[in-house]
């Protein structure tokens, strides 16, 4: 079964969190492993894709990749298609979808996230 957790910027000392994710209007709020409840910002909210790095570090919604291909490296950042219902890389190859990449033998470091870093 697939793990479904969410990460988002708490909004009192702005350091991730990581747990389940309520939404009430205008507020988002993460509940953590302790189960405190920790507004966060609601533009860093970003979904586990079920996916980890080279590291072991679980891959989030949001997330900028270095890719090592068998003929160099890439750049991308993990994002949800809702015409197509699952993740893609946006920025390789027209948006390479994250399953296929894991079947081809793609190699993914995380390298920052889109909500901390504006470029890649």
């Amino acid at each position: 079964m697939r793990e479904i957790k969410f990460r988002g910027k708490s909004l009192k000392n702005g350091k991730w969190v990581y747990g389940s994710l309520l939404l009430n209007g205008d507020n988002a709020v993460v509940v953590n492993e302790s189960e405190e409840s920790i507004k966060i910002d609601k533009k860093s909210i970003g979904q586990f894709v079920g996916a980890y790095d080279i590291y072991g570090k679980e891959i989030y919604e949001g997330d900028r990749l270095k890719l090592i291909l068998r003929n160099g490296l890439s750049y991308a950042t993990v994002k949800w298609s809702n015409i197509l219902h699952c993740w893609f890389l946006e920025g390789l190859h027209e948006g390479v979808l994250m399953m296929r990449a894991d079947e081809i033998g793609y190699k993914y470091e995380i390298i920052g996230n889109s909500y901390d870093c504006a470029i890649i």
